[in-house]
């Protein structure tokens, strides 16, 4: 089972980057023959039972413990105020921004090495349904930000994606209370009618990261994968408790994207993210003391059994695939 494994971390290795997920194959967030439920057919790691780091998750308090020492989150240069533009596409699955100028960088929490940030982008829903990817005790969001950054010992996220540390995402979940729009988001969400289609770009006013970042970062921490093909579990998932918060306005903006081309029928890009998977064996940590759930601490008999669990579940996964 181990050669299965290399292999179809080879496969996947070849055919994914976010940044042209269209061209990655013809999967689709939608339920059908190329949807969630059949990316396993073509993308082995997508399957739960092969690979056990699925994303997104469910977060409930029966898996999470506070973990003291998870540090605060460090956006290195985040919040800088580039004087290149940055570059927004519609790449058929998302909007996203890469070809970042910007040396922005993600260290601390648990992180042992520097993480270079590669690009972001948005989950959605649509009008009449939300469309994060993680939930919290039930609850879905309407929108969900991915910031992508690969860890800077690999050189590039191509090689860094087949590592079980190589990509470090932080998550961002976005509200629509707002009753006024939120101005840090505004030079995306005001532009993303000229990215409507499929394969449209517009250079943007570089702008400052860190302003799209909550004001208060305590964050869940596991560990995870893709949540989208080829599903290779090689990231360190960060997500922040308090979501921030945009108006409706801003929030209906996304429902205008189309998976088609400007000459093409117009096929809505709605409802793009992928149901939550199995949690499995994994245990989700909480920085925040206020959680309420157990604290992990060295005093404690609660951390030899979580070390001790952990090891069991190491060493089960290992004999089941051997």
């Amino acid at each position: 089972m181990n050669v299965i494994l290399f292999v179809a971390v080879a496969i996947a290795s070849l055919r994914f980057d976010f940044t042209d997920a269209a061209a990655a194959g013809q999967w689709t967030f939608e339920p059908g023959p190329n949807g969630p439920s059949k990316w396993k057919d073509d993308y082995p790691l997508c399957d739960p039972l092969l690979n056990t780091r699925q994303s997104p998750i469910e977060l409930r308090g029966a898996r999470m413990v506070h973990d003291p020492t998870l540090k605060p989150l460090v956006f290195k240069n985040f919040d800088s105020s580039p004087t290149e533009p940055f570059t927004m596409r519609n790449n058929g699955k998302s909007a996203i921004i890469d070809h970042l100028p910007s040396k922005d960088e993600l260290a601390g929490g648990n992180l042992e090495n520097t993480y270079i940030l590669k690009q972001i982008h948005f989950h959605h829903g649509s009008s009449t349904s939300v469309g994060a990817e993680h939930t919290i005790l039930g609850k879905r969001y309407p929108t969900e930000l991915h910031f992508v950054h690969y860890n800077q010992k690999y050189g590039n996220f191509s090689n860094a994606m087949n590592s079980v540390d190589g990509l470090a995402v932080v998550g961002i979940l976005l509200d629509d209370t707002g009753n006024h729009d939120n101005t840090a988001y505004s030079p995306i969400t005001d532009n993303l009618h000229k990215v409507v289609n499929y394969e449209s770009t517009v250079d943007i006013s570089g702008f400052n990261m860190a302003s799209l970042l909550p004001k208060h970062r305590h964050y869940f921490f596991y560990e995870g994968g893709l949540t989208t093909p080829p599903c290779t579990g090689s990231v360190l998932w960060f997500l922040f408790k308090d979501p921030v918060v945009l108006s409706k306005s801003q929030m209906s903006k996304f429902w205008l994207l189309l998976k088609s081309k400007a000459n093409e029928t117009a096929v809505p890009m709605l409802n793009t993210f992928r149901p939550v998977m199995p949690l499995g064996r994994r245990i989700i940590f909480s920085s925040d003391p206020e959680e309420g759930v157990p604290t992990l601490n060295k005093a404690s008999g609660l951390q030899c059994g979580f070390l001790l669990f952990l090891v069991a579940s190491t060493v089960s996964a290992f004999l089941s695939y051997n």
